[in-house]
């Protein structure tokens, strides 16, 4: 597949709007929040190389961030809690994701898609979950409370289960973790996330 028609592929994108369930002042497409999950996420990464000493691919972190809802061009935008309802939903979209993979791949390897419990992964899904905070942040400042079961759910997520597959990779990256929730829930929520 050329770059060009994988660009056509994944034009759709700017036009997904993520949270079609809820009210919003100012709908977010799928491809701003890519965006904005691959900047965090890069972001992250680089501080945890340089703050614990441990090494962090870049590359796969980057990538992954960016291509991490690519097929949401053919399905929409699926909230998380309709994705895991379904055995079956679950399979097929995880059979469209690999599709989708498999095409990338043509183009040149251009998506480095790290293990599930890989550091790198991580980093990916705390950048994936803070957007969704900071975007609801916004929301809510604007007057909005709409996303603030949602944000309850993140909140939880990252306090228990992100938190302890972090705790795999070393207290050093822990510590980070814990310092990078704690400045978040501060900066949002005007408390100490624990």
């Amino acid at each position: 597949m050329s770059a060009y028609k994988l660009y056509q592929m994944l034009a759709p994108l700017r036009n997904v709007h993520r949270f079609q369930r809820f009210p919003v002042h100012w709908p977010q497409s799928v491809a701003e929040h890519s965006y904005y999950t691959a900047l965090l996420a890069h972001l992250f990464a680089h501080q945890v190389q340089h703050q614990t000493g441990v090494a962090v691919d870049l590359t796969a972190v980057v990538c992954s961030a960016l291509w991490h809802d690519a097929a949401e061009a053919r399905t929409g935008d699926i909230p998380h809690d309709v994705k895991r309802s379904s055995p079956e939903l679950h399979g097929l979209l995880d059979h469209l994701d690999a599709t989708l993979q498999v095409e990338v791949e043509r183009v040149g390897g251009l998506y480095p898609h790290p293990r599930a419990d890989s550091l790198e992964a991580l980093l990916v899904k705390l950048a994936d979950w803070t957007d969704l905070l900071l975007y609801s942040d916004t929301e809510r400042q604007g007057g909005n409370a709409a996303l603030a079961i949602t944000e309850q759910r993140i909140w939880v997520l990252l306090r228990t289960m992100l938190r302890e597959k972090m705790r795999v990779h070393g207290e050093r990256v822990l510590q980070w973790y814990d310092d990078q929730l704690a400045d978040l829930a501060t900066s949002l929520l005007g408390e100490p996330a624990w």
